[in-house]
């Protein structure tokens, strides 16, 4: 099976959910409106957008696998082939985008175009994904959406405006910034990243979605006739 006819495949079987597809699209509009209006200010259509992602991504693999839904794929391509993940990947970096060519048309700053935001993109996706692949559709969103709020409510957290602030300046120390990426990951694009922090989260990103493959890859699936 080529690999164009499994991305097809996989993306009928599974789609993202229309629930999610709906305000991704939303965000986009949003996000336009927002440069037309007052160019370089859709840092919160971006910030909103990478929260949809969280769950957008969350597909879930081995629910679906164990009901057959997998099942014409599954032993014609290579197990550590990653379709399934850019399945769940592409409507975000569509959007993501389509917000950044409204901010060159309206000349502001380009916030969706920036590392930061691609950097947020990449970690959430992968982390988020690869946590859905065994404990199931939504999950990986769900868990590290409520994590940050159980952070925020009791206090514990870090003062994310503050570093915030203080990486708009350059004056956040790296460990600061990437303590608030990994507990916060909607803020990614609102900081200012160096390369270092760039490449610590990048490289979290790289280590959950080859943790994902692997799991997917060495996974014994039945293989049987789908059911509903």
């Amino acid at each position: 099976m080529r690999r164009w006819n499994v991305l097809r495949f996989i993306n009928m079987v599974t789609p993202v959910r229309t629930v999610l597809l709906l305000p991704m699209g939303a965000t986009l509009v949003f996000g336009a409106w927002l440069e037309a209006k007052n160019p370089g200010s859709s840092d919160s259509a971006v910030a909103f957008l990478m929260l949809l992602q969280l769950f957008a991504v969350s597909t879930g693999f081995v629910s679906h696998a164990r009901r057959g839904f997998y099942d014409p794929v599954l032993e014609r391509v290579p197990r550590r082939a990653i379709a399934h993940f850019f399945c769940a990947l592409w409507p975000g970096c569509i959007v993501l985008v389509g917000i950044g060519i409204a901010e060159l048309i309206a000349g502001g700053r380009t916030h969706a175009l920036g590392a930061s935001a691609w950097t947020a993109l990449a970690l959430i996706s992968s982390v988020a994904w690869a946590v859905s692949v065994r404990a199931g559709a939504l999950s990986g969103g769900a868990v590290w959406l409520l994590a940050s709020l159980a952070l925020l409510l009791s206090g514990r957290g870090l003062n994310v405006l503050g570093v915030i602030k203080a990486a708009e300046l350059g004056q956040a120390s790296l460990r600061d910034v990437v303590e608030t990426g990994l507990l916060y990951p909607v803020t990614i694009p609102s900081l200012n990243l160096s390369t270092p922090a760039e490449a610590i989260l990048l490289g979290v990103s790289a280590t959950a979605l080859t943790a994902g493959v692997e799991y997917i890859a060495r996974a014994d699936f039945p293989i049987r006739e789908e059911q509903g």
